[in-house]
């Protein structure tokens, strides 16, 4: 039998080479060391929230949230963090600073400009005069 090749050269999912496997797909892959998992989870990461970005029902959106959300469970474990943490974490941050429940988007600033920026704020390239 004559197979085509299909190279991805990407992290999947730890079941999803066996389920491929069960339906007659041969599934070549490797091992990777911490550096090469870390680097692929971060990779993932940014076309899971894109996938977040265009879903349209909430079915589609919760489904895809829990995506990006394993990959970050994935990250933490990989930098040998407690994710109970990382959310209590999130959670002092939200006490900190408030969260994203309010729909506010700020057009612009107007700064003194005697004023002393935070690290933060000093990006010239997203300021116009």
């Amino acid at each position: 039998m004559v197979h085509r090749r299909f190279y991805f050269n990407k992290i999947i999912r730890d079941r999803l080479p066996q389920m491929m496997q069960n339906t007659g797909i041969n599934v070549v892959g490797h091992g990777m060391n911490g550096d090469e998992y870390g680097q692929r989870l971060r990779e993932k990461l940014v076309p899971e929230v894109s996938e977040v970005c265009t879903a349209i029902t909430p079915k589609d959106v919760s489904e895809e949230i829990g995506d990006v959300l394993e990959v970050l469970k994935a990250l933490a474990r990989h930098h040998h963090l407690d994710f109970p943490q990382v959310m209590a974490s999130a959670e002092q941050k939200t006490a900190e600073k408030g969260g994203f429940a309010n729909p506010l988007c700020i057009d612009y600033m107007e700064i003194p400009e005697n004023f002393i920026l935070d690290d933060g704020i000093q990006r010239p390239q997203n300021y116009t005069k």
